[in-house]
């Protein structure tokens, strides 16, 4: 009855240290921006499967740019105190879609280099365009310094 005792805790010690790393706190860390050059897919229908047990939230699957849009099914997650699952946002932007992958609540997002790279060029493009675009003369009558000509009664 004794060595049936010690097994037990054993066990249970066994299962405690292998159940550890699914009980860490979700990693901290930083999540990039993406940029996917098409618009993602409709989402994908999924059956949720059975929870394994308390304590875990079910994170809904999502597409991922990874140079084409890749679903990632959904799966259960350990829930931690303090901390949500913030899903992903697909924002279309100078004619592509910038991706910010899903991620935990204690994560930060923040602009990668690629990222502030490609909006850099795409801004500079664009500011290029909009100058170009039939400006010729002065609008309503201004000269360069934004003043009216003489037509215009005060």
């Amino acid at each position: 009855m004794l060595k049936q005792f010690i097994r037990s805790i054993a066990l249970a010690g066994f299962l405690a240290l292998g159940a550890a790393p699914a009980l860490a706190a979700p990693p901290e860390g930083y999540i990039e921006f993406r940029i996917g050059a098409t618009r993602p897919p409709p989402v994908q229908r999924e059956v949720r499967v059975v929870s394994p047990g308390r304590g875990h939230v079910w994170v809904p699957g999502s597409w991922d740019w990874q140079g084409d849009w890749v679903w990632l099914p959904g799966h259960w997650e350990s829930i931690q105190r303090g901390v949500y699952w913030v899903r992903p946002r697909y924002t279309p932007e100078y004619g592509q879609y910038r991706y910010v992958p899903g991620h935990w609540s204690n994560q930060r997002v923040r602009e990668g280099d690629i990222y502030r790279q490609w909006r850099d060029e795409h801004r500079h493009k664009q500011r290029g365009n909009k100058g170009n675009k039939g400006n010729k003369g002065n609008k309503g009558n201004n000269d360069h310094h934004g003043h009216k000509g003489p037509d215009h009664k005060h």
